[in-house]
């Protein structure tokens, strides 16, 4: 029942107090039946409504703003009717008045326990605040932190990497807290739904996340605030709301090693300023080694998380809808290959000037030899 993906577009609709109808009810043809004369009056409804906007739009052009306003509250009012009248079951006779219960059907044919959610819900206008504040957190600190006189290149290094930090620690080591510690206790009958994706998968035989063959683990099983955020993330890629082993290798790392890395090349751009004043050159070697590093292993960690999916046909990747491909997979996730990208860049041209300045130092050497 957990296990079976949720079909899309597909509904069933029972009449009576919300609970799930059982198989051997003789009433579910004629729930069927209502559910449907329900939906087609809705439908019905809708499209007189949207007739009746349509000509008051373009036959009423030069009405005086006065009535255009009481057209508009009409419409409003008509809207809100429609949606009154839909929620009315059709009654037969000897049946008591209740309202119906949409709920989605999954490929097997069972019906789930809640209503599909929404494209834009409150957890994901909360997710996306929250990463914007961290934003603005890390801006702010990174210009009272830095000397002014600091170029401009160390400013959105320093904002970048402890923006990056900030991501790593809050965001993904609590998504590490729920991998190990959120977790559900089912029979192990109900256990060959837990890993969906190939990469789960030891061999033959199902792996077990931490030998505990009756839980299951993952955000999925928690209702704290940052299990929600994974939650709503993992409409986008359900990997991320379960135990999933290749994630949860790459996190692992990501956490308490790219995140404490970050930190501290923020910790060395802060000295850059001082090193260059007294013409030391071991802090800058620190700095860029670091940044190629981590930068580096961003970028590793993107591929080695998306490629296992590229391989087995995004089994696990909402593809279908724009929101979740364009804004949660492409973008989210684009800006730690972007962004690595250029301070690689940057690094190499430091490293080339570095050089360069070496090979003239020792040209000036061998001629004063001479």
């Amino acid at each position: 029942m957990d296990g079976d993906p949720v079909v899309p577009n597909k509904c069933y609709l029972s009449v009576g107090n919300g609970s799930t109808p059982s198989s051997g009810s003789s009433k579910e043809p004629a729930h069927d039946l209502q559910g449907g004369a329900a939906l087609g009056e809705m439908g019905r409804r809708m499209v007189r409504g949207i007739g009746r906007s349509m000509a008051c739009v373009s036959g009423r052009l030069r009405q005086t703003p006065c009535h255009a306003r009481y057209q508009v509250g009409r419409l409003v009012h008509q809207a809100k009717s429609i949606w009154i009248q839909a929620d009315r079951p059709v009654l037969h006779r000897g049946q008591s008045r209740s309202f119906p219960t949409i709920r989605p059907m999954t490929a097997s044919g069972s019906i789930t326990t809640s209503p599909p959610p929404s494209l834009v819900s409150l957890s994901t206008v909360l997710s996306l605040l929250f990463s914007l504040a961290i934003l603005f957190a890390a801006i702010l600190l990174s210009r009272h932190l830095l000397p002014r006189s600091s170029p401009r290149k160390y400013l959105i290094l320093h904002t970048w990497h402890l923006f990056d930090f900030l991501i790593h620690t809050i965001f993904e080591g609590s998504y590490l807290y729920h991998s190990f510690f959120s977790y559900t206790t089912v029979p192990p009958a109900s256990l060959s739904s837990d890993y969906p994706h190939p990469a789960s998968l030891a061999s033959s035989s199902r792996a077990i996340f931490l030998g505990h063959t009756d839980r299951r683990y993952g955000a999925a099983h928690s209702s704290s605030p940052t299990a929600l955020l994974w939650q709503e993330y993992a409409r986008a890629d359900t990997r991320w709301a379960n135990t999933d082993t290749n994630i949860i290798s790459i996190e692992l790392l990501t956490v308490l090693i790219a995140g404490p890395l970050a930190c501290y090349i923020c910790y060395l751009l802060q000295r850059q300023p001082l090193a260059r004043s007294t013409n030391t050159d071991d802090n800058a070697a620190k700095l860029w080694f670091s940044i190629i590093v981590l930068a580096t292993g961003e970028i590793y960690g993107g591929f080695m998380t998306f490629a296992p999916e590229w391989l087995s046909g995004n089994t696990s990747l909402s593809t279908g809808n724009w929101m979740y491909l364009w804004l949660y997979l492409v973008f989210f996730n684009g800006i730690w290959v972007v962004v690595p990208g250029w301070c690689l860049w940057v690094a190499w041209g430091e490293v080339k000037r570095a050089f360069a300045k070496r090979g003239e130092s020792e040209k000036l050497g061998g001629k004063k030899t001479r």
